[in-house]
C-alpha cells in the first residue's frame, strides 16, 4: 500500500503560490529531473495541509502548477 504523508503548511510558507496548485514531487536520479510518478497528491487549502500517496520515499520537494501548466518551486521553510 502506499505511505500517506501529510505536510502542513501556513501561508507565508507558499511565497505566493496558489494552495489548490500544491503538489509533491521527487528528484528522479536516473533523469536527473523532478518527477511525480508514482506520487499522488491532494492540497487541502481549508485546514493547510498537502496530502501525498507515496509509492518510495526519496528526495521530494514541494511545487505548484502554474496558471500555464508550469511549475513553481516553492522556497525553502526550516521550522
Amino acid at each position: 500500500p502506499p505511505l500517506r504523508l501529510d505536510i502542513s503548511y501556513i501561508d507565508q510558507d507558499l511565497g505566493g503560490a496558489s494552495p489548490d496548485r500544491l503538489m509533491l514531487a521527487f528528484f528522479d536520479e536516473a533523469h536527473g529531473a523532478w518527477s511525480f510518478d508514482g506520487f499522488t497528491s491532494q492540497p487541502e487549502p481549508a485546514t493547510h495541509h498537502l496530502i501525498a500517496y507515496l509509492s518510495h520515499l526519496t528526495r521530494m520537494r514541494i511545487t505548484a502548477r502554474g496558471p500555464d501548466s508550469d511549475f513553481v518551486f516553492m522556497p525553502l521553510v526550516k521550522r
